[in-house]
């Protein structure tokens, strides 16, 4: 008997990446803006969105699908015909600086190479993970935070 998905959607499983919570939290405690993006068709999106509101991302200030990337020079092993995610995107659409701007995603090949970035290693379900502790560490970093958050007890203990 496999592990059971989180959503299922069509032929489409969605698993959550351990921690999501202590992700959410970081994101709270930093005041941080945030945006969905998948390379999946809008269809999709629309549902993996809905799934990750209802896990706790229901602050984001929107949701980006594979209609909004562009195509890269590596193909990747997928069905999207286009899959790099250009934060100039963001930036003009929500008005902010693109250096502000960071993407998180578990593929060098989604991003724009001279744009900020933070590649995760993608979730194997049922296995031992601490992507949300990478991402909350390169996250703290890219802030400059000072503070002793959540990242740096996560890191380095409780007692920081």
């Amino acid at each position: 008997m496999g592990i059971e998905p989180d959503m299922k959607f069509k032929s489409y499983l969605v698993y959550n990446r351990p921690n999501l919570d202590l992700l959410i939290k970081f994101l709270k405690t930093h005041d941080t803006s945030y945006v969905l993006w998948t390379t999946g068709m809008r269809r999709n999106a629309t549902n993996l969105i809905n799934h990750l509101s209802h896990v706790g991302f229901n602050e984001y200030l929107g949701w980006y699908s594979q209609l909004d990337c562009k195509a890269g020079k590596v193909k990747l092993d997928s069905e999207c015909n286009l899959w790099v995610k250009d934060l100039n995107v963001v930036a003009r659409n929500h008005n902010v600086d693109v250096e502000r701007c960071i993407l998180v995603d578990d593929s060098i090949d989604k991003s724009v190479h001279t744009q900020n970035f933070i590649c995760c290693p993608e979730y194997i379900p049922g296995t031992e993970d601490d992507g949300i502790k990478y991402i909350c560490k390169h996250l703290d970093d890219f802030f400059e935070c000072k503070e002793e958050c959540i990242a740096k007890k996560l890191v380095y203990g409780e007692k920081g």
